[in-house]
């Protein structure tokens, strides 16, 4: 093997051989660089002298070393040394760097130094997501300080992905971001922070409440920061009694949540059925569940595990009736298990999904009217793309569906399976091979806590009226219901 070595290796590599008797002078060296008296000692004293050259030129030894001997048989020649330091002598000698007087440590471009340009770029996106207000503190001496914070429109990691997204060149890892952002920029509570009229005037009251004595400049201060909170909230109180308010278009979101597991990969997928038609009712949930489970995402499972909480509409004879006969005969080669939450258990992946699309309604109307049906569901696929774009995912990554759901067909009658005490039990499930349905007053999967019932099926013509929202009003304010499987 042919290395290019520096002057001062070549003649330490030169003397090794005369010592050695013509040998390699392969002992000679591993005595001098990793023997106590040897090189660690001459290594010692060259950091105790700070000889800059001399420790170069044993660092520059080493890197010949490391491109003679892989990391195990070096160290079994008696070389110590880390596998960290292994690796980066390993790259310096593969790159023929030899150098002995101009040595730069190689530092990450995550730990470089921050330029002014980029910390004025975070405090002008930080800016641009935030809203001032401005909160009085009282001082021990009783004197009232106003403190100017904002407030964030968006959390942290939307704002540290939206920066990434538009500037992808830019050095910053989302710990130095949150360090840079400053400490007077806060995360709101409520919505009520937003308003510094609300989140003033009410500070004010408790203020006042507390009965300390006051200067009477004070006292002024705060009946007129009264004064004005109890205006505005007058004012809020008109705008909400209106017709703007109230003559809101209302709509059905009935929501899925499609949890799959394939070798060992738990993924979740939303899906939205929504629907101008008002209809809170088994009919409505069957069908968009007879949909969801009639597509290509779920055709290939055998077993179908259904949960939902104890609404109406899920808990009645007419849904076990559809899950049980109806759904259960057109997909014969499915096992289905119903099971219901109890009140406040286990929905997290459902509540916490319709608090994302009630934030995304409120940034989509704070920057237009939604006037139509078909608007709102385009304005959701759009923030579903604005999120894989932020992200760098595809849309189907995402995992957020919204689908039309246009009506039901009264004509057929209201099939149900009448189950003596249905709301004392949580789970159900019918056995293929007795045919016989079971239930289990707990939220369980195991069939022996299962006992059989017998169940008549009744029919009854469906005459509930199909209501609509009316197509008069100009805004919407969405429904929600949800499920999960």
């Amino acid at each position: 093997m042919s290395i290019k070595k520096s002057l001062a290796v070549k003649s330490l590599i030169e003397h090794s051989k005369k010592l050695s008797e013509d040998n390699d002078g392969l002992d000679i060296l591993e005595y001098t660089v990793t023997k106590r008296n040897g090189g660690k000692g001459v290594g010692s004293r060259q950091m105790n002298t700070f000889n800059i050259k001399a420790i170069n030129t044993l660092n520059s030894i080493i890197n010949n070393i490391k491109q003679l001997y892989d990391s195990l048989p070096a160290n079994n020649k008696g070389f110590t040394f880390s596998n960290s330091t292994y690796y980066s002598s390993r790259q310096i000698s593969i790159q023929n760097i030899f150098n002995l007087d101009k040595y730069r440590r190689n530092i990450s471009p995550s730990r470089s130094k921050i330029t002014p340009d980029v910390v004025n770029l975070v405090y002008q996106y930080v800016n641009n997501h935030s809203v001032s207000i401005s909160i009085p503190r009282r001082r021990s001496s009783g004197l009232t300080d106003v403190v100017s914070v904002r407030h964030f429109t968006n959390t942290k990691k939307y704002i540290y992905k939206k920066l990434k997204n538009d500037h992808p060149d830019i050095k910053l890892k989302n710990a130095k971001f949150h360090k840079l952002c400053p400490k007077t920029y806060v995360k709101p509570k409520k919505w009520t922070d937003m308003c510094n009229v609300c989140v003033a005037g009410k500070k004010v009251i408790k203020t006042r409440a507390s009965g300390i004595n006051q200067d009477l400049d004070i006292i002024l201060q705060q009946e007129n920061a009264i004064r004005e909170y109890e205006e505005h909230i007058q004012l809020a109180n008109k705008q909400r009694a209106s017709s703007v308010y109230y003559n809101r278009t209302s709509i059905s979101d009935l929501f899925f949540c499609l949890i799959t597991k394939t070798n060992g990969e738990i993924k979740r997928r939303y899906y939205n059925y929504m629907s101008r038609f008002l209809a809170y009712n088994s009919k409505y949930t069957v069908n968009c569940l007879t949909k969801l489970i009639n597509s290509d995402y779920i055709s290939n499972y055998k077993n179908v595990y259904l949960w939902s909480d104890a609404g109406t509409h899920f808990r009645s004879n007419e849904y076990i009736y559809e899950v049980f006969e109806t759904i259960l005969k057109k997909f014969t080669l499915k096992t289905f298990y119903l099971n219901y939450f109890l009140e406040c258990y286990g929905k997290g992946d459902v509540y916490g999904h319709f608090g994302v699309l009630a934030k995304w309604f409120y940034e989509i109307e704070n920057t237009r009217n939604i006037l139509t049906f078909e608007e709102l569901i385009k304005s959701f696929k759009d923030k579903v793309s604005e999120q894989a774009s932020i992200y760098k995912v595809t849309s189907k990554e995402i995992g957020y569906y919204f689908i039309e759901y246009e009506g039901q067909d009264r004509s057929t009658p209201i099939n149900s399976m009448v189950v003596k005490n249905l709301r004392t039990c949580l789970s159900f499930h019918i056995c293929k091979t007795e045919k016989k349905l079971k239930l289990c007053p707990l939220s369980t999967m195991d069939l022996r806590d299962y006992r059989s019932i017998k169940v008549k099926t009744e029919s009854v013509l469906d005459e509930r009226k199909k209501n609509s929202s009316s197509q008069k009003n100009q805004s919407f304010l969405d429904k929600d219901h949800g499920t999960k499987f």
